[in-house]
């Protein structure tokens, strides 16, 4: 009778963790599809798939060489590579919501302070990681700057071909 009160409790204990989640989930998907609904146009999708792919690859080289060649990379560059997305995907969608005014100067504005705010929050995160973690500063430098790079030229070409399109 023991083992069946057992069963039951864990049977119990399991079920209303799984509630919660499905009710967190659920939360969560009505909070991604609002999103999607409100800010995700097909120019939006193609770059946040292009950008992913962009970022499967560098996480792909990031594991190759690390696999090969130990000493040259740290466990940062996969944050860095994270991170890089991330803001890159804000930033665009920022410089997205501009490009559809009437008003040049508006978008080159809204470019230029997205750039410097770019940098600013790439920057933020550089100095903590050498200041908090401290270890193989110079290897993980040197792939941020790639990284932003890359990231960078990938953004530019996006809106200099939307941009093209769109006259």
């Amino acid at each position: 009778m023991k083992k069946l009160e057992n069963i039951y409790a864990e049977y119990i204990i399991k079920y209303k963790f799984w509630r919660e989640y499905q009710k967190r989930y659920f939360r969560y998907n009505k909070i991604i599809v609002f999103l999607q609904k409100k800010y995700m146009t097909t120019q939006i999708k193609k770059f946040f798939s292009r950008s992913l792919v962009i970022s499967g690859i560098l996480m792909v080289f990031v594991v190759i060489s690390q696999l090969l060649i130990p000493k040259i990379f740290t466990i940062g560059n996969y944050v860095t590579v994270l991170v890089n997305w991330l803001v890159t995907v804000l930033i665009y969608i920022i410089n997205k919501k501009t490009t559809n005014t009437k008003i040049p100067s508006s978008f080159i504005n809204t470019f230029m302070a997205t750039s410097i705010a770019k940098m600013f929050v790439l920057l933020v995160y550089m100095v903590g990681y050498v200041f908090l973690i401290g270890k193989d500063n110079i290897k993980f430098l040197v792939f941020m700057l790639i990284c932003y790079t890359i990231f960078t030229i990938f953004e530019i070409y996006s809106i200099l071909k939307e941009q093209k399109t769109r006259k």
